[in-house]
């Protein structure tokens, strides 16, 4: 007796912008539902909707729309309170069509920009750039235009299709650190942004190998119940404890300084002990073990 196959849906993250309009037109064809959020921040918010539900209703396409009616002057953080409630809502959406991946339209120059506000903020790092695929918020997150185009090729391609995308303005303005990021790469040369974006391909994959090696040793580690005896035999004991206060303690940002402060701690002479990592959030260790 045959199998069914059961039918895979997409969900699609669509501003109505040209990134993700070009990424709607690609997967028009396809079992999808377009998610549209407007946070009615800018004048012109609603034409990039009218943009979005046009489209989908030419197509007979599955849309969700988010409208959300917060003032600019409500947010404490603008960005990160955006992005979280983009992706509570695109979560909801993913669970209630069974999507099996969410597809966004971050292309080479969302990669660059990334970058070089990591190198701005210099901060430690387990990866440059941005991931093209990644499980988050209990959904399967896929980028499939990452390494493909850069913004201005999806705009030509989008010209010559005649498919009308939004402009956002505010792109263009120096209010955010990524804007003037943006503003700097716009005039550099296509070999030299895919020179820089193929050096850090390279290093994410070297980091990438390193992260395997250091993953085992956590797991011997957790085997011992995190007894310090088995981190003395550690040779670079500063990166080891960045990926285990990363994996086992959440939202935690540390710096080098730091690092080598809780070193110090674990191998003091006392063997019980606890370490203020954040807020309410210690680093315990009794009888010379880690206690999680």
């Amino acid at each position: 007796m045959l199998s069914k196959t059961k039918t895979k849906t997409s969900l699609l993250a669509v501003s109505g912008g040209p990134d993700s309009m070009f990424l709607l037109n690609q997967f028009k064809n396809k079992n999808i539902v377009v998610a549209h959020v407007n946070y009615h921040l800018r004048t012109d918010s609603d034409i990039d909707q009218q943009i979005v539900e046009n489209y989908c209703q030419k197509y007979g396409i599955k849309l969700e729309i988010l409208s959300v009616n917060k003032k600019q002057e409500e947010y404490h953080n603008i960005q990160n309170e955006a992005r979280e409630i983009r992706y509570q809502f695109f979560n909801k959406i993913y669970q209630k069509y069974n999507c099996n991946q969410l597809l966004i339209a971050h292309q080479k120059d969302d990669f660059l920009e990334t970058i070089f506000l990591q190198k701005m903020k210099q901060k430690k790092v387990n990866f440059w750039g941005i991931k093209k695929k990644k499980f988050l918020y209990n959904m399967n997150i896929k980028r499939p235009f990452l390494y493909k185009y850069f913004k201005q090729e999806v705009i030509d391609l989008l010209n010559k299709k005649q498919i009308l995308f939004a402009t956002d303005s505010s792109n263009n303005k120096e209010i955010y650190q990524r804007n003037k990021i943006r503003i700097e790469l716009k005039n550099k040369s296509k070999i030299w942004k895919n020179s820089i974006i193929l050096k850090y391909r390279i290093i994410n994959l070297l980091k990438l190998i390193k992260l395997i090696r250091i993953n085992y040793l956590l797991y011997r580690w957790k085997k011992t119940q995190f007894d310090i005896v088995f981190f003395e035999k550690i040779k670079k004991k500063s990166q080891f404890l960045y990926f285990f206060i990363h994996k086992y303690y959440f939202d935690i940002n540390i710096s080098s300084k730091k690092l080598k402060s809780i070193e110090d701690f674990l191998l003091a002479k006392e063997r019980t002990g606890k370490y203020l990592l954040k807020n309410g959030k210690y680093l315990v260790k009794k009888q010379y073990k880690v206690i999680l």
